[in-house]
């Protein structure tokens, strides 16, 4: 169980993908969990405002490319699961 940066404890259930990404003077490797929320409450920031989205609306929302990368990840894995009435949070 870990306590993520905006209040919430979670558990990771699944590991979904692993996310190589080149920028122009570095590399970065993401680990992306499914997790399960096991407590805390949602810190509201001044600079974001946290709303849920159902994923098949992700691509209507700006992002970076590792973000956009993860959100056609999920948008994939739509057959294991009933992923797309499933929900993720972004800032």
């Amino acid at each position: 169980v870990c306590r993520s940066a905006w209040g919430l404890q979670v558990q990771s259930v699944q590991e979904l993908a692993v996310i190589d990404h080149a920028y122009s003077h570095y590399k970065v490797r993401v680990h992306a969990f499914a997790c399960r929320w096991v407590g805390g409450r949602l810190i509201k920031r001044a600079e974001h405002e946290p709303q849920w989205v159902p994923l098949v609306e992700m691509g209507s929302y700006p992002m970076g490319k590792v973000d956009r990368l993860l959100a056609q990840v999920l948008d994939r894995q739509e057959g294991a699961g009933d992923q797309r009435q499933r929900c993720t949070r972004i800032p």
